[in-house]
């Protein structure tokens, strides 16, 4: 609230005429003593005017959601959504027409949780209509107003609710929020791929997504996203023995069975990007844990270091001490590429082609099963042999 470029901020959108106050996870997170890293302002000028307030302040501003009423303005170290206060005309659960008005409450009464709902000024009076605050301190998770229908205003508040009760920790669930996700749960299979990974993606990177994922299966809520058996003890060992940020993909492909082809239909539902599609496969690849160093370095020499690393914590998790090898050696053992190259196969006289590419596959297979000791010299050798 002291950063010279967001005082600057207010005093733009006060000289055109305007109120603005900070709303939303900015707000919720400050009162909940967690790291705030979005900040997002609303107004009660439309989008036009708050564009050209902030030009007749010289600041630089992107209309990134003019449909929804957003305006992003580029400050020197950050980015700031300001919306116009809004009220909806018509849902239809995935997307709304909206209508400008310059009533707080108004606005207030389309958000979807009541913690989200609170609204500080530039001096962080606080603006509370649907007893926020409150919920705050008691860790409760409201929907605003009506449940049923905030859920049918936008279906995927659904998920929201259970990846907040994950992200914040609040516990129990609300009884009234998990009826109406119950009540409204056949809804789920119109949301677009892309809200629904989203929301899996941020649900799996809370500290402790294991309540709500049982919620959420109990309940059955992912049928129409997730129908596989979700193996939620093998992820909660997982998560036991994680260090660092955690990784989403990974503790999916923990949770979900070790099925290459279960995995590709998953990343097809979700339309994952192609390397989160690729991960995710070698990580539900179903492998025995290797018995002895060298055939973990045979695994870690075709999949990569970080990646063997990552199935060797999905199987101790899964099946326990066999993967401490796995484990040891990828993080002792640094594969090599291969001594020879398509360079060596052209010097000794072969032609670019198939056959180039099987002699190289077979000098490759030799140095894998020497446990990648044989020589530069020794391949090449080997080659000459091959060709007579």
């Amino acid at each position: 609230m002291r950063d010279p470029d967001l005082i600057r901020l207010f005093d733009a959108i006060r000289a055109a005429g305007g109120d603005m106050r900070y709303v939303g996870g900015c707000v919720r997170d400050t009162l909940l003593g967690r790291p705030v890293h979005d900040i997002d302002m609303a107004t009660t000028l439309e989008p036009a005017d708050t564009q050209n307030a902030l030009t007749s302040a010289g600041i630089k501003s992107v209309p990134t959601g003019l449909d929804f009423g957003t305006v992003t303005a580029i400050l020197p170290n950050r980015t700031v959504e300001i919306t116009s206060l809004r009220r909806d005309v018509e849902t239809d659960g995935r997307r709304a027409v909206v209508a400008y008005t310059t009533d707080w409450r108004e606005d207030a009464l389309r958000r979807d949780f009541t913690i989200n709902a609170l609204y500080a000024d530039q001096q962080g009076y606080l603006s509370d209509y649907h007893q926020g605050y409150d919920d705050i301190i008691a860790k409760r998770l409201r929907f605003v107003g009506d449940p049923d229908t905030r859920i049918q205003e936008d279906v995927l508040r659904i998920l929201r609710f259970f990846r907040f009760h994950a992200q914040l920790g609040f516990h129990p669930l609300d009884s009234d929020g998990l009826a109406a996700c119950t009540r409204n749960k056949n809804l789920l299979g119109t949301l677009s791929a892309e809200r629904v990974a989203g929301e899996v993606m941020r649900l799996l990177t809370a500290n402790n997504p294991v309540p709500a994922l049982i919620a959420l299966r109990d309940g059955s809520f992912l049928a129409h996203w997730l129908p596989e058996a979700l193996d939620i003890d093998s992820l909660m060992r997982l998560i036991a023995q994680e260090e660092g940020a955690p990784d989403w993909i990974m503790r999916l492909a923990c949770l979900i069975p070790a099925d290459p082809d279960g995995a590709t239909r998953i990343a097809d539902r979700l339309k994952l990007s192609g390397t989160d599609r690729a991960r995710l496969q070698t990580l539900a690849a179903p492998i025995s844990a290797p018995a002895n160093a060298a055939a973990a370095r045979r695994y870690i020499y075709s999949v990569g270091q970080s990646a063997a690393r990552d199935r060797g914590r999905i199987g101790l998790a899964r099946e326990g001490d066999a993967w401490h090898i796995l484990l040891t050696e990828a993080g002792e053992w640094h594969p090599m590429p291969l001594p020879v190259t398509g360079k060596d196969a052209l010097a000794l006289g072969m032609e670019p082609g198939p056959d180039m590419g099987r002699l190289l596959k077979e000098a490759e297979d030799r140095w894998i099963e020497s446990n990648f000791t044989l020589s530069r010299t020794a391949l090449i050798d080997f080659m000459k042999e091959r060709l007579g």
